[in-house]
């Protein structure tokens, strides 16, 4: 399996509504995927995408080449083009989250973006997006309870 992890900046286009534009690339990446048998998760802040694909190399190529098309992403980044044992987003045919409105307590996450300013290495963009997959999960966790019972 291979693991694809990439940083791109946001062209204008998306700066007009960045929410939707996330919630348009989750949706029709959710339905690729599928397809694909592809996983994985996209992180958008502050002018930037950072996304990592897991799945068989020629689908997460493939994949990655539509990205390289996509009129929303510029200045497109390799991060990380590995061998994966094991897949870190296996719960997501893709998921998206935005770190500017996901209501998430992940001041140390956005200013680890902040210092980046796109410079990731292989690992640090890894833990990165782990820890807001894991974040996530326990927001879309929390979000699903019944509220609690007042007596």
């Amino acid at each position: 399996m291979r693991r694809f992890i990439y940083v791109s900046r946001w062209t204008e286009a998306v700066h007009a509504d960045p929410d939707l534009v996330l919630q348009q690339i989750v949706a029709r990446s959710i339905r690729n995927n599928r397809m694909h048998d592809i996983t994985g998760f996209l992180l958008a802040y502050d002018g930037l995408f950072l996304q990592a694909l897991e799945g068989p190399k020629a689908q997460v190529e493939a994949a990655y080449a539509r990205i390289e098309q996509d009129p929303r992403h510029d200045r497109l980044t390799i991060i990380d083009d590995s061998v994966a044992n094991a897949r870190q987003f296996r719960d997501w045919n893709m998921c998206g989250v935005s770190l500017d409105d996901a209501g998430l307590s992940l001041a140390a996450a956005r200013q680890s973006v902040i210092a980046a300013q796109g410079r990731f290495d292989a690992t640090g963009a890894l833990d990165l997006l782990r820890d807001v997959a894991l974040a996530e999960a326990r927001r879309e966790r929390a979000a699903a309870l019944p509220p609690p019972q007042r007596g």
